[in-house]
């Protein structure tokens, strides 16, 4: 892709919400990476007006499913740590099953493996669990 010359006022424009995507840690993206290795370029810029006006570019939408997972792990980390367990233990939910801590355990392999893009490394069916089990307790997952 061509680097693009920047003067004046692209870059005066440009260079404040690059510091800001860099500083983002909800942000899952590439186009830093895209920005380092390659300059500013017509991509880039463009994935730098996408995050200034919506919050997120298009980088984020190439593993959504990563991305996501990015964002939910460290709340699901916390979430554990603190014992905010939505319900009293042995408050059923969902029919007969009752949301307990181990079900987060699981949340969060699942959650792990996703984002480190360990497909091939782990077992598919941690993975549904893990995913049955956050939609089955979604609702519970609440202060």
């Amino acid at each position: 892709m061509k680097q693009i010359d920047m003067f004046g006022d692209d870059e005066l424009r440009l260079t404040p919400i690059l510091t800001k995507m860099r500083a983002d840690k909800n942000y899952h993206g590439f186009c830093t990476t895209i920005v380092d290795d390659e300059g500013f370029t017509e991509k880039s810029i463009k994935y730098l007006d996408q995050y200034d006006k919506h919050g997120f570019d298009d980088t984020e939408l190439f593993d959504l499913d990563a991305s996501i997972a990015c964002y939910i792990l460290p709340r699901l980390k916390a979430f554990k740590e603190r014992n905010f367990y939505g319900v009293d233990k042995g408050e059923a939910i969902e029919g007969d099953d009752v949301f307990q801590p181990h079900h987060v355990d699981k949340m969060i392999t699942c959650f792990e493996q996703v984002a480190d893009h360990n497909y091939d490394m782990c077992d598919q069916e941690d993975i549904k669990e893990g995913l049955a089990l956050f939609t089955k307790f979604f609702r519970a997952l609440y202060l």
